[in-house]
């Protein structure tokens, strides 16, 4: 729901060229990669410069938790109850807990968001 070095909603460009040298560096232009994807040259990168409605979707989850709960770590503790939930316990469990704010149809594509990235070690 957040990420970042500092677990905001966005990556600032040194956080970016971090996580590339992590995964092993990147041979090309880091810089013109970052522009082409900051594109209206904010300074920092989030998940709507990559994919608008995965953002939209989580963002919205994230504030339907903080309504009910005092933080997110409430929210995992009183909603999100197991170490690993299946799709099938996570909307149940949210259905149960957010009283019917977010749909079924929802809850399953906000938690096909969540898992991480197979094809990233």
């Amino acid at each position: 729901i957040m990420f970042g070095l500092e677990c905001h909603n966005h990556v600032t460009f040194a956080e970016f060229n971090l996580g590339l040298e992590k995964l092993g560096g990147m041979s090309g232009k880091v810089k013109q990669l970052w522009l082409e994807v900051d594109r209206d040259q904010r300074g920092y990168i989030g998940l709507r410069d990559f994919d608008a409605e995965a953002d939209r979707r989580i963002s919205s989850f994230r504030e339907l938790l903080l309504e009910k709960f005092k933080s997110l770590q409430e929210a995992w503790r009183n909603c999100l109850i197991a170490e690993r939930l299946d799709k099938e316990t996570f909307v149940e469990q949210c259905l149960s807990q957010l009283d019917g704010a977010c749909s079924q149809a929802d809850l399953e594509r906000v938690f096909e968001l969540l898992l991480p990235d197979p094809s990233v070690e």
